[in-house]
């Protein structure tokens, strides 16, 4: 899940079976992605953290579990975005407008 000043911008990364299923990042071509929408109390969480924190960008990386249940894994205060087709345009023009802006 990506975050631009205070925009989310949530994807879910689905891995088939295989070498990708373990570790993403070893078969990045196989993966999917989907839009999700993320639970209200999950959203409070990453604004209260990242407020406290004083980022106006992160990329974070959350698990969710068979029950639903949400687990932050870590935040990316400079984490990479451009790779996700879904989501890259949206993101480009939320940075375009913060560095338009200068300020929040």
């Amino acid at each position: 899940m990506t975050t631009v000043a205070g925009k989310l911008f949530p994807v879910a990364i689905h891995a088939p079976d295989g070498p990708a299923r373990l570790d993403w990042r070893r078969d990045s071509s196989s993966l999917t992605h989907t839009p999700v929408d993320l639970p209200h109390d999950v959203i409070r969480g990453i604004h209260t953290m990242l407020g406290g924190l004083g980022l106006v960008y992160a990329a974070l990386d959350l698990i969710v579990d068979s029950d639903g249940t949400h687990y932050l894994i870590d935040v990316n205060p400079g984490g990479q975005w451009a790779w996700i087709d879904l989501t890259r345009e949206s993101i480009t023009h939320a940075l375009t407008a913060l560095l338009e802006k200068g300020t929040l």
